[in-house]
């Protein structure tokens, strides 16, 4: 599983056009030995198809109220936000921070298009609290678009600050 991770975070800074052409020996330009010579292209293939951290059956229904489009990662980002938060304490100077991770995928109510970002233009945007001194991320949270009955007379942001997320700032 480690080789299987460290290979899925290289894919995310070594950019190929599709899966296949990490393994490809014909293109010399592109052929990368390193991903060959850790995994075999087909073990790969086949653990990110039933690679799964929450359980499909107690997924609610896309209409329903209790929908979250976060649910099958919901496990991951629990564990990210308890580790950040465990391993660092946040001096007195904190900030919340708008940040975009890059994403191409089919998740309507995650994706957002921010023209203003050079470097992801499309992807997932995520709310930081950050350390000022060290720019450490304490804790976020996802971004999820507004439904219309979730809009409240404060705002976004004021929910936000406000909301247990947050809370545990130091």
């Amino acid at each position: 599983m480690r080789a299987f991770i460290g290979i899925a975070l290289i894919m995310g800074i070594v950019r190929l056009p599709g899966i296949n052409d990490y393994w490809d020996t014909c293109h010399k330009p592109i052929s990368q030995t390193w991903f060959r010579e850790h995994f075999e292209r087909d073990r790969f293939k086949l653990l990110l198809k039933f690679l799964h951290f929450a359980n499909n059956d107690g997924m609610p229904a896309q209409d329903s109220q209790d929908y979250d489009p976060l649910y099958k990662n919901k496990p991951v980002i629990d564990y990210f936000v308890h580790v950040f938060k465990r391993h660092f304490h946040p001096s007195q100077n904190i900030t919340i921070d708008e940040s975009m991770v890059s994403f191409r995928g089919r998740t309507p109510h995650l994706r957002q298009y921010m023209p203003q970002k050079r470097h992801a233009r499309f992807g997932v945007k995520l709310w930081c609290l950050c350390d000022t001194k060290t720019g450490y991320t304490h804790t976020f949270e996802v971004y999820k678009e507004v439904r219309q009955g979730d809009r409240s007379e404060e705002g976004f942001i004021y929910n936000l600050v406000m909301s247990d997320a947050f809370d545990e700032a130091g």
